[in-house]
């Protein structure tokens, strides 16, 4: 789920949500929705692989998946989070703060980086 707010933790209904799945190519769309009167989604079902990677130490490949989402709404400057880690058979919200905005096509970037169990592949403290 997404919850989109403004500072004043007021929600902002109909903001546009697009979901974009990363892999070796890139970012691929794969679909849009919007938020409710209550700044909120529906769930959205999305692809990550088997939890048992996370706890095989020998394990390369990434425990989750990765997303990038972005968030738009007139009046509000477009709300980028790239690297959203999503795990298997766990339900998370993504909590995005919109700035108010009188300028056309400013984009606010969150890049997230690997988490620090996958970096470089494995396990760094085993």
């Amino acid at each position: 789920m997404v919850e989109t707010m403004e500072e004043t933790a007021q929600p902002i209904p109909n903001a546009q949500i697009s979901v974009f799945r990363r892999d070796e190519r890139g970012s691929v769309f794969i679909m849009e929705c919007s938020t409710d009167e209550f700044g909120k989604t529906q769930r959205i079902e999305l692809e990550a692989p088997d939890g048992s990677h996370s706890t095989d130490i020998h394990s390369l490949t990434r425990p989750y998946g990765q997303y990038d989402i972005h968030v738009s709404k007139e009046g509000y400057d477009t709300e980028i989070r790239n690297g959203v880690q999503i795990f298997a058979e766990t339900d998370s919200t993504l909590t995005v703060v919109m700035q108010s905005s009188n300028v056309r096509g400013v984009n606010n970037t969150l890049d997230i980086g690997e988490h620090q169990l996958h970096e470089g592949g494995g396990c760094r403290s085993c």
